[in-house]
This record gives structure tokens, sequence and C-alpha cells, in this order.
């Protein structure tokens, strides 16, 4: 509103392309508010868990990230569990992809007290899985996302 001309103007270029900052994870990690916009890939078959931060002061909504399963768990699962496991709870639906014949989708809602998303690397998650969590409110985090599953699939949510 203050300008009155202008003859010319251009923008610097460094070259790049935007990015994605992808982190590929091997082990457990506990995530701090740093971390928000990452994609986090999952890429060790011996699993991996990653804690969210604690949103109980309501100081990180819009904290969000991407959880991708680069590879398939063989022997513990990938998981992404809330720090406050008995406070903070996941919302929102999961579709379940089965790899063998059927599309599910499994639901999280208030009265579930569901406060992680495992991958076990069959029925509840395999390569390919991606979903998102975000902070919406002091110990809320909604989850959207296409999980890939064998054989008789069943809810990647849990308690814990």
């Amino acid at each position: 509103a203050n300008i009155s001309s202008v003859n010319a103007f251009s923008l610097a270029s460094t070259g790049q392309l935007a990015q994605v900052n992808i982190e590929n994870k091997t082990a457990d990690e506990a995530l701090t508010a740093a971390d928000t916009g990452k994609v986090f890939v999952f890429n060790d078959v011996d699993g991996a868990t990653l804690t969210l931060p604690d949103s109980g002061a309501g100081d990180i909504i819009g904290w969000t990230a991407t959880f991708i399963l680069g590879v398939t768990a063989t022997s513990n699962a990938h998981k992404v569990v809330n720090a406050d496991t008995g406070n903070e709870k996941i919302y929102g639906v999961l579709h379940m992809s089965d790899s063998d014949s059927s599309d599910v989708g499994f639901v999280a809602l208030d009265g579930d007290g569901f406060s992680a998303v495992s991958s076990n690397g069959t029925t509840t998650g395999i390569q390919g899985s991606i979903y998102t969590l975000t902070n919406i409110a002091a110990d809320k985090w909604q989850v959207e996302g296409t999980m890939i599953g064998t054989g008789t699939v069943a809810t990647p949510f849990a308690a814990s």
C-alpha cells in the first residue's frame, strides 16, 4: 500500500528447487519441536520407535510430520508414539490397503484412547505405507494416511 512505483525487480535464485526435509531413521529417537515439517523414513528392517514431542502444554499446536515405511519391518515394529501415552491421544483415519485382496479403513475416536501408530511388517503396515500426524490442540493429534498390509489386515492404532 505504501509503494508508489517500481521500475523493475528481479528475484535472486540459488538454482535449487524447493525440497522436502527427509530424515532416514534406523533407531529409536525422541522427536523435538524443531522437527516439525519433516518427512521421516523408516529404513531399518529391525524397526524403530519415534516419540512425538509432548503436546500437553499447548505450545506446539500445528507441529506436523509425515512418516513413510521405506522398508518392511521383519522383527520389531516401526512405531510412532506419543510422549505422554496416558493423556495424549490420536484421532483420525488410516486407510488400509490389503495387498492380497480387500481395502478397509481403521478409525481412531475419542473413547478409543489410541496413542501410537504401529506397523508390524505384515497386517498393520509394510513398505510403501505413509501417514501424517499433526498436533491440533494440547494432547490431541490428528492422523491421516494410507497403510499397506498383507494377510488379514488389522488396526495399526495402539494404546502405547
